[in-house]
């Protein structure tokens, strides 16, 4: 009598199930980022990050020069920060030559991005999402110079979208800032472009310079700037308003879209020169209110103390008598466009 010994080897189904469940648990692996050694606290490396989502309770540092974090293409790499994020940001920047890009970044408050002390920076399609109620810029660029922002959406939820302090030669363009106390605001920095780019649904679309914190050589051009509208939580701070120039020199607003605003399109606090010219006005309760000094003094650091503007803006007999408002030939020069190669 032949006898057959049962078969120690598991049957093919119970191993296909046991293969299914492994793929399994290395598709939520990668796809929750758990325990995902290619997502080091310190980044000192061009760093491609593979689409999914990856949730982290530490910041990300980069401040070796050439570092960067490089999402997917398809734009499906997303960091989410389970812990607010500390005064430093939950990304930090710090150093020569470091990128962002492909990344969409979601913080429950505080800074999600803060750039210090940083040269030939960029920052590329980068969507920011922060919780209802945050205060405090959602990215900060601080003392740092060279910087291109480029295509980056802003969902502050409160405070300011983006805030340039005490910087130069820095480019933000085709981005959209949006549901902030403010927009963008540049302060003590010098040489800037803002070009092709959105500011809505904030109190304040931009604001320019602030006390003790000048800006100036600033250039803003071909942007949509509309129904900014949200109130203020501070008190003294007007909402409604398309541009704030609070302290500012050197200044162009041309060809851009201002719509909408319920106080008005542009507020002068204490300026210097300004090209204003092109734009075009949208049911605005007052195209130019004048607050504060108005008029900068030359000798205080002022190049210029004319303003160069487009007769549409003078609405009043008062503004039309100011004697420093030139609407003919303009004597002042334009600013050269900012060319950062990053």
């Amino acid at each position: 009598m032949t006898t057959h010994r049962a078969s120690r080897e598991p049957p093919f189904a119970v191993v296909c199930f046991l293969l299914w469940l492994s793929l399994l648990w290395l598709s939520l692996g990668t796809l929750h980022g758990c325990g995902d050694p290619t997502l080091p606290s310190q980044v000192t490396t061009p760093l491609d990050i593979p689409a999914g989502v990856y949730e982290r309770r530490e910041p990300l540092r980069l401040t070796t020069a050439d570092s960067a974090l490089l999402g997917a293409t398809n734009g499906l790499t997303e960091l989410r920060f389970l812990e607010p994020c500390p005064r430093d940001g939950c990304i930090q920047l710090a150093g020569p030559q470091l990128k962002l890009t492909n990344l969409k970044v979601y913080v429950p408050s505080g800074p999600a991005i803060v750039i210090r002390n940083g040269h030939r920076i960029s920052v590329r399609s980068v969507y920011l999402r922060r919780s209802d109620d945050a205060r405090g810029p959602a990215l900060s660029v601080e003392e740092s110079s060279d910087v291109l922002l480029s295509d980056i959406v802003a969902d502050a939820g409160g405070g300011t979208a983006v805030v340039v302090e005490r910087s130069r030669r820095v480019v933000l363009e085709r981005s959209d800032l949006r549901d902030a106390w403010v927009g963008l605001g540049v302060y003590g920095t010098e040489a800037m472009d803002v070009v092709t780019s959105r500011f809505e649904e904030n109190a304040i679309g931009i604001e320019l310079g602030r006390q003790a914190q000048p800006a100036s050589l600033l250039r803003l051009e071909r942007n949509s700037v509309r129904n900014n509208n949200r109130s203020h939580p501070i008190a003294g701070q007007t909402g409604g308003v398309g541009i704030r120039l609070a302290d500012a020199d050197q200044i162009e607003i041309n060809d851009n879209e201002i719509a909408d605003h319920a106080t008005a399109a542009l507020i002068v606090g204490t300026l210097g020169a300004l090209r204003l010219d092109a734009n075009q006005l949208h049911h605005e309760a007052q195209p130019l209110l004048l607050q504060g000094p108005s008029i900068g003094d030359p000798t205080q650091g002022r190049v210029d103390a004319r303003w160069c503007i487009s007769q549409s803006w003078l609405t009043t007999e008062a503004l039309r008598q100011r004697p420093e408002i030139v609407t003919g030939d303009c004597p002042i020069e334009t600013l050269p466009t900012l060319a950062l190669a990053l």
